[in-house]
């Protein structure tokens, strides 16, 4: 009997520490004082983008998007594109979406760096 229970409890405490397979919403916040064109998330393991998530409405400076996404059971880790409307591109690797729910895209014009700060 003492075996079946340690075995349950080290099973629960195995399922408590993987991610859980859900909905998921991040929200994506543009201070980068430009409008953007294309935002993508997708798992870092994997080689493609997908669909644009923002489709055909773009991201007004100053303004925020909310992405529902399923996020897989068995990664935390993604990565983020956007595109200026500009067409100017910039990627991100490894964020990872179990630890925040919102990202903050700003850009420094003295060094011409576009950054993510997450909350």
């Amino acid at each position: 009997m003492k075996r079946i229970a340690a075995f349950l409890a080290a099973l629960s405490a195995l399922f408590a520490a993987l991610p859980a397979s859900a909905e998921e919403v991040l929200t994506i916040v543009n201070r980068t004082g430009y409008p953007l064109a294309q935002i993508y998330i997708s798992p870092s393991d994997t080689n493609d983008w997908e669909e644009n998530l923002l489709g055909r409405s773009g991201l007004a400076n100053g303004r925020q998007w909310r992405i529902d996404f399923s996020r897989s059971a068995n990664t935390c880790i993604w990565d983020m594109r956007i595109v200026y409307a500009d067409g100017y591109v910039y990627d991100w690797g490894g964020l990872n979406l179990c630890r925040f729910a919102t990202a903050i895209i700003t850009y420094d014009e003295a060094s011409g760096e576009t950054y993510v700060q997450t909350r």
